[in-house]
């Protein structure tokens, strides 16, 4: 897995490319300051250096984890593993599982759940250059492929192979978009 500083710089970059600009300590310095998605992003890679203080770790981490709820309106829990380049254009209510995997390059609009079914049920995988749509639910032990597009209001229920994209409720499976 990335080091919290590469994945800070891919989330950095990752937010310039969407926005047309270069990255540069300017551009991070006003996105820390104004943009609530790139400060969702930045509380989750503070929460993963914060865990690794020795015996407070775990104190620090919730802390961190409270204030951020407070602050964007979203839950994503500090166990969630999520690679480098995540980009929350609108983090309102999004909520991430404890044990979620994602990958790298992950988009995710407003209102998107990421978790268990049921309590007795493991949690989704999420590939890399995934773009999890408003409203989504993507729920149990699935594995979403890389490349994988989930539609608005989507349920995903299944697993969806890499490139193909999933809408409706439950999701129905698409194959990939010719050119």
């Amino acid at each position: 897995m990335d080091s919290i500083r590469a994945k800070l710089a891919m989330d950095l970059t990752v937010w310039a490319d969407g926005l047309g600009r270069e990255r540069t300590p300017r551009l991070a310095i006003r996105l820390a300051l104004i943009e609530p998605g790139f400060q969702l992003a930045l509380s989750i890679r503070l929460q993963e250096l914060v865990g690794r203080i020795p015996r407070i770790g775990t104190l620090c981490q919730r802390i961190v984890w409270y204030v951020t709820c407070m602050m964007t309106g979203s839950d994503v829990d500090p166990d969630a593993r999520i690679g480098g380049g995540i980009f929350f254009p609108h983090p309102y209510g999004v909520v991430i599982g404890q044990e979620a995997r994602l990958g790298r390059r992950v988009t995710i609009l407003q209102g998107v759940t990421v978790g268990r079914k049921r309590p007795d049920t493991g949690m989704p995988t999420i590939g890399d250059g995934v773009t999890l749509g408003a409203g989504a639910a993507i729920l149990g032990p699935i594995t979403l492929g890389d490349a994988v597009m989930v539609g608005a209001n989507a349920v995903v229920l299944t697993d969806v192979p890499a490139g193909h994209r999933a809408v409706g409720v439950p999701a129905r499976i698409l194959p990939p978009e010719q050119p």
